[in-house]
C-alpha cells in the first residue's frame, strides 16, 4: 500500500487481493462500486502497486501501465472508472516448441476480457489427467533469475506433488496386484463348484454300466457297495478298535477319467504271487494310539528311521522335520524328543527340504530355496550323530553350490567303510534346474569331518525341476521323476546318457518294494490311481502292471509320502480329502477299484507321511502339526465283507 494511503482511516481492499482473484468471474464487478479511497488520493503521478502482475511488468511499456482514472463525487460516494487495458493488442511473448522444460514453465495469467469458461474447461482437463493438478504459478525463466527464492518454492511444490502421484502410482498397482489374486482364487473356487455339482448330477442319474450286487458270503450280512466288515478270529480275546473302510459305488466307478482301468481288473502274476486276485489280505488291527506331547512350530515336512547296525542307541533314531526350520531327533522306543537342532545352530535361513541317510550314522540335509531371500549358506549340510543317549551332533556345511535354485530330491546311492577307519559314501540330489549332480563324500575317520566333497554332474534328461530319486543296487541304475512327467534312468556302472519314457503325471516318489526290489511303486500326482506297481524287468511303459489309489478332490502334493510295510505287500498312505490314512493291500481283489482295502483314524487333518517302523508300530506326522503312534496286531489271511 502506498504511504499517501498509510495515514488514512480507510483501507485500499482491492490492493490486499491478488490480481489473479479480482480478475476471476467471482470476484469481478464486487468492489466497483465500494468507494474505498481517500478523496485526496490523486492518480496523477501513479506508482507500481506490489500486485501487478508479472506480466505486466515484464512485457508491458511503463506509459502504458496505467491509466488516468475519472473520478466522480456524489457526496457521499465516489465512482473510480478506470480504463482498461487491451490486452488483445499487447504482444504476447513468443513461446518455443523446441524449449527445455525447464524453459517453458511460464502460464499466462486469466485477462479480463476473456471468457472465464474456457479456463474452467482446461482446469477439467487438467483434473482428467492429474487427479491432484493445482493452478501452477506465472513462471518465466526470466523470473527464475530474478527471483531464486520463490522459484525454489515452485520446485518445492512440484516435487511434493511427484512424490503424491507415485504414491497413487504404487497403491493403483497393490490394488491390482490383489485384485489379479482374488480372480485367481475366485476361478479356483468356481471350478471346484462346478466339479461338486457335476458330481452330484451324475450321481444322481442312472448308470448305464451297472452290474448285479455280489451275493453275500455265507453266514454274513448280505454285500453292498457302501461299506466292509472285517472277520476276526474267534479265539482273539483282544478287544480292536474299529476300522473304517471305504468301497467306492458303482456310481463312483463310473465319474473316473478314462485312464482308470475297468472295475473288474485282471489278476496280475510277478514271481509266482498273483496280486489283485485274492479274497484275503493282512488286516492291521488298531490296538493303541498315542499323540506324542510335542507339537511342530509350523507344518511337518520330512519323516524318516534309522536302522543303522551294530549300534547301541542309533537303532532307535528317527528323525523329522518342520518347515520351520528346525530337526527334531526323536527315540522311537521311548517316543519323546530327545534333540532338537533349530535352524540356528544349522545355520540356514529357510527350512530343511529333505532327509536322507548317506552313512549309519551321518544325515544328509539339503537346505530349501525361497525366492525372494538372500541364499548365502550351503545348499547340503551334513549332521554328524554320535551313539549317545543324547544323540549329540556335529552340524557340517559343505562348501558347493551346484543348483541354480536350490535342492529338490536327494537319494542315496551306495556307502563303505574299510579297516582303516576311512568312510566313503556317494548320493545324488536333483533341483529346480532340471540338473542331477552326484555327490562324493570322504573322511579318514568316523571322528573327524568329512573333506572337501566332489561333484560330478549327471546329463539329465529332465525339462523341469526333479522331484524323486532312486537307485536300484541290483543294475546299479538311478531312476529319477519329475514335474515333466517323464521316468528316466541311468546306468552309473556303464556311464551312459539314460533313457526316458513319459508316464503322464508328475511323479512324487519312487518306492522299491520290500518283497520283491524288481519292482517299484510310482506316486503320481493325479486325483485317481495314484499308485503305479513298475516292473524294472519290462522295457518302458510294459512294464507298468498295476495301478490302484483313491479317488481325490486335487491332485496329490508331492509332500504327502506312503510307506511300504516291511516284507509285505501293504502300503498306507494319507489323502487330500479327509484326515484318515488309507491302507492297500495288493493281493486283494478289489484293489484297484478306486479306493483302500480299509482306512484308520488318528489325526484332525491331513496326514503328509506315514513310516512302518519296528515293534508293529506306524507313525504318521500331519497338517495338524501332530506326531502320532500307532500299535497293531496283523491278522495274516483276513476276511472283507460289504455291509449294509
Amino acid at each position: 500500500m502506498s504511504n499517501d494511503l498509510s495515514s488514512s482511516s480507510s483501507y485500499d481492499i482491492p490492493s490486499m487481493i491478488p490480481a489473479s482473484l479480482l480478475s476471476s468471474s467471482s470476484l469481478k464487478g464486487r468492489f466497483s462500486s465500494i468507494d474505498t479511497r481517500s478523496p485526496a488520493h490523486s492518480f496523477a503521478n501513479p506508482t507500481p502497486s506490489h500486485n501487478e502482475t508479472e506480466y505486466e511488468r515484464y512485457h508491458i511499456p511503463a506509459d502504458k501501465r496505467y491509466e488516468q482514472p475519472q473520478t466522480q463525487h456524489d457526496g457521499y460516494h465516489q465512482t473510480n472508472s478506470v480504463q482498461k487495458t487491451n490486452y488483445k493488442n499487447q504482444p504476447v511473448p513468443y513461446k518455443d516448441k523446441n524449449r527445455s522444460k525447464s524453459l517453458q514453465m511460464t502460464v499466462r495469467p486469466i485477462r479480463d476480457d476473456e471468457d472465464n469458461s474456457s479456463s474452467d474447461e482446461d482446469d477439467d482437463s487438467d483434473d482428467e489427467n492429474l487427479d491432484d493438478s493445482e493452478d501452477e504459478l506465472p513462471m518465466s525463466f526470466e523470473y527464475m533469475l530474478r527471483h531464486p527464492l520463490k522459484s525454489q518454492g515452485q520446485v518445492h511444490d512440484m516435487i511434493h506433488k511427484l512424490e503424491r502421484l507415485r504414491g497413487r502410482y504404487e497403491q493403483y498397482n497393490r490394488k491390482a496386484s490383489n485384485a489379479a489374486k482374488n480372480i485367481q482364487k475366485t476361478c479356483r473356487t468356481l471350478e471346484k463348484t462346478m466339479r461338486v455339482m457335476a458330481e452330484h448330477f451324475f450321481s444322481d442319474s442312472p448308470d448305464p454300466r451297472s452290474r448285479a450286487k455280489p451275493s453275500a458270503i455265507k453266514g454274513e450280512s448280505s454285500e453292498n457297495e457302501s461299506g466292509r466288515l472285517l472277520q476276526e478270529p474267534t479265539n482273539s480275546k483282544r478287544k480292536h478298535s474299529s476300522i473304517s473302510i471305504h468301497q467306492p459305488s458303482i456310481n463312483e466307478q463310473s465319474k473316473r477319467p478314462k485312464e482308470i482301468p475297468p472295475s473288474t481288473p485282471v489278476a496280475v502274476t510277478i514271481d509266482n504271487v498273483k496280486l489283485a486276485s485274492s479274497d484275503k489280505l493282512d488286516l492291521l488291527f488298531q490296538i493303541d494310539q498315542k499323540k506324542a506331547k510335542v507339537t511342530y512350530m509350523r507344518k511337518p515336512r520330512s519323516l524318516i528311521y534309522n536302522t543303522a547296525p551294530q549300534a547301541k542307541h542309533l537303532n532307535h533314531l528317527m528323525v523329522s522335520s518342520c518347515l520351520g526350520g528346525s530337526v527334531y531327533l526323536w527315540n522311537s522306543k521311548k517316543r519323546t524328543i530327545v534333540n532338537t537342532i533349530d535352524k540356528s545352530r544349522l545355520n540356514i535361513e529357510t527350512w530343511a527340504e529333505d532327509l536322507c541317510w548317506v552313512t549309519p550314522d551321518t544325515l544328509a540335509v539339503p537346505v530349501a530355496h525361497k525366492d525372494g531371500i538372500h541364499h548365502s549358506q550351503s545348499q547340503m549340510l551334513l549332521m554328524n550323530l554320535k551313539d549317545d543317549i543324547e544323540y549329540n551332533t556335529d552340524v557340517q556345511s559343505l562348501a558347493p553350490r551346484p543348483h541354480l535354485k536350490g535342492v529338490t530330491a536327494i537319494g542315496s546311492i551306495k556307502y563303505s567303510e574299510d579297516s582303516d577307519g576311512q568312510v566313503s559314501s556317494m548320493f545324488v540330489t536333483g533341483g529346480n534346474d532340471h540338473g542331477l549332480m552326484l555327490w562324493e563324500i570322504n573322511k579318514a575317520s568316523a571322528a573327524s569331518q568329512y573333506q572337501h566333497p566332489s561333484v560330478t554332474p549327471i546329463n539329465s534328461r529332465h525339462t523341469s525341476k526333479v522331484l524323486s530319486l532312486h537307485y536300484h543296487d541290483l543294475s546299479q541304475t538311478l531312476y529319477s521323476g519329475g514335474a515333466d512327467c517323464k521316468l528316466t534312468w541311468y546306468n552309473l556302472a556303464l556311464g551312459n546318457s539314460g533313457s526316458e519314457f513319459k508316464i503322464g503325471e508328475r511323479i512324487n516318489h519312487i518306492l522299491s518294494n520290500p518283497v520283491n526290489p524288481h519292482l517299484l511303486m510310482l506316486c503320481m500326482a493325479t486325483r485317481t490311481n495314484q499308485f503305479r506297481l513298475y516292473d524294472l524287468r519290462v522295457p518302458q511303459d510294459s512294464g507298468l502292471d498295476l495301478m490302484f489309489g483313491c479317488t481325490e478332490p486335487d491332485n496329490v502334493s508331492r509332500y504327502l509320502r506312503p510307506d511300504w510295510k516291511p516284507d509285505s505287500w501293504t502300503v498306507a498312505s494319507g489323502n487330500m480329502q479327509d484326515h484318515k490314512i488309507h491302507i492297500w493291500d495288493l493281493r486283494y481283489k478289489d484293489v484297484a477299484k478306486g479306493g483302500p482295502s480299509y482306512s484308520w483314524d488318528g489325526h484332525s487333518n491331513k496326514v503328509l507321511r506315514t513310516l512302518f517302523i519296528p515293534g508293529n508300530t506306524m507313525v504318521s506326522i500331519g497338517t495338524d502339526k501332530n506326531t502320532v503312534f500307532t500299535d497293531y496286531q496283523l491278522q495274516s489271511n483276513g476276511k472283507v465283507s460289504t455291509r449294509k
